[in-house]
């Protein structure tokens, strides 16, 4: 049987982004610290080569409305999914190249109290993923999403879809969710092209390190 050729990243990203061995044992990272875990335009121009002018940064999550709420985190971490959850700080952003876009990256990162709560949590999450793959949601929008197979590690799931619009405009994204210590991290990047994974592994390359620093 093929191997999807993303199939590793979430191997080599949990090994990126694992917890560090410099943290003191018991140590979170504090709610404060969640700035830090964004990526930057700047950072993701260099990964995605276009620039990224348009910032839309919450300090919280969306809203998120589709046909099917038990999959609806599988397209983009929202306060319907997260709101469950005993986190003490969240941020979203979406960097858009354009308007309309043709390359978006979506970033959220939950603070949690424990790392036990945020494995718990993750785990939950990865679940739900997983019985959402194969499948098809629809937003409140225009947009469609196709659902492709998903793989999971301990700590990390992803996998592709296809937003498609209704006049018939094609996005092809990259979907992230990974546990760090007390935290959890959902990356999404989309383009007009075909998607490469390579792109959200190089994006946690960039920010593995400031955990350790958290």
């Amino acid at each position: 049987m093929r191997v999807p050729a993303w199939a590793g990243v979430t191997t080599m990203a949990g090994m990126l982004l694992a917890s560090p061995a410099h943290a003191d044992p018991g140590s979170i990272v504090p709610p404060a610290a969640i700035d830090d875990l964004m990526v930057t335009p700047q950072e993701a121009s260099s990964v995605l080569g276009v620039g990224f002018p348009t910032v839309n940064r919450l300090n919280a999550l969306p809203e998120l409305s589709t046909d099917r709420p038990d999959c609806g985190s599988v397209i983009r971490a929202s306060i319907a999914t997260y709101d469950r959850a005993p986190y003490m700080a969240a941020h979203d952003q979406q960097l858009e190249d354009a308007a309309p876009w043709t390359v978006q990256v979506s970033q959220s990162v939950a603070v949690f109290p424990s790392d036990d709560e945020a494995r718990d949590f993750a785990s939950s999450e990865m679940d739900l993923w997983q019985r959402c793959a194969n499948q098809t949601v629809r937003d409140g929008f225009q947009w469609r999403y196709m659902i492709s197979a998903l793989r999971r590690d301990d700590d990390a799931i992803v996998g592709p879809f296809v937003m498609i619009a209704d006049n018939g405009v094609r996005k092809a994204c990259t979907h992230l969710l990974v546990r760090v210590r007390n935290t959890v991290t959902d990356m999404r990047t989309c383009s007009d092209g075909p998607e490469r994974y390579e792109r959200v592994l190089r994006i946690t390359r960039i920010i593995g390190p400031r955990y350790e620093a958290a």
